[in-house]
């Protein structure tokens, strides 16, 4: 915002946001920015029935069995939550399998 910030006597809601990420460290937030964690928080507290259906879980983009998926899918990388890496399926006779995990490879994290 071009402004310093006062943290140690926020005012703004922008100023109170930045306090809260340096200063309120609950587990609960690590949870629920974990599509999968956050999945068991969910059914734990609030039940499965909450849940849309998970079609499976891979560590890479090449160990996905696209012949398991159904017809309409979409495929996102837990790590990330920006549109980079989120692949729509609308119809599999007409989707590029290859482009799919090219676009999946650009965002896995590699150790």
């Amino acid at each position: 915002t071009g402004k310093k910030l006062r943290l140690k006597d926020p005012v703004t809601f922008n100023e109170k946001l930045q306090w809260l990420k340096l200063n309120d460290r609950r587990d609960l937030y690590r949870i629920c920015a974990d599509k999968l964690q956050v999945r068991d928080y969910v059914a734990e507290n609030l039940g499965e029935e909450y849940l849309i259906p998970l079609l499976g879980s891979w560590e890479n983009a090449d160990q996905i069995d696209f012949e398991k998926l159904p017809q309409q899918f979409v495929l996102k990388c837990n790590h990330d939550g920006g549109s980079n890496s989120v692949v729509i399926c609308r119809d599999k006779e007409h989707f590029d399998k290859a482009a799919a995990v090219e676009t999946l490879k650009k965002c896995q994290i590699t150790p």
